[in-house]
């Protein structure tokens, strides 16, 4: 943070004006009841780091970070929400895999161009290898 402010100063010394409508983050916040919370799938499917017990960041810090909300026990889940992920063949195939192993379930399988996995509370990604021949 100390850093941030002296780079921020010498941009201000030099007339730089930043422009804070440019910047901006994304979460994507998935519920579900706390006993089918599955944030090693959603690492492992994303290819994500942890940062906290509850979220999944992309180490690279180009994605947007996931978050998993418990769910109050007594409050219904009523909606749904799938994720698509889509990257290179041999990195699809990775990603399921660890997927899979992370307690992932398979809901369509057209490997190797794509897979719907669904996490123990019905969550859905859908990992599409990119169609370039590889």
């Amino acid at each position: 943070m100390k850093l941030a402010r002296q780079v921020s100063a010498v941009a201000r010394a030099h007339g730089a004006v930043a422009d804070r409508a440019a910047v901006h983050e994304v979460q994507f916040a998935i519920a579900a009841k706390p006993d089918t919370i599955d944030v090693g799938f959603w690492r492992a499917v994303l290819g994500y780091a942890p940062m906290s017990d509850d979220n999944a960041v992309d180490p690279l810090g180009h994605g947007s970070t996931v978050w998993l909300q418990p769910l109050d026990e007594a409050k219904p889940l009523r909606h749904a929400m799938h994720v698509d992920v889509s990257l290179a063949r041999e990195q699809a195939e990775e990603r399921f895999a660890a997927a899979v192993a992370a307690g992932g379930r398979v809901v369509e399988d057209n490997g190797p161009a794509s897979w719907l996995l669904a996490d123990r509370a019905g969550n859905k990604v859908c990992l599409t290898a990119w169609p370039d021949g590889a």
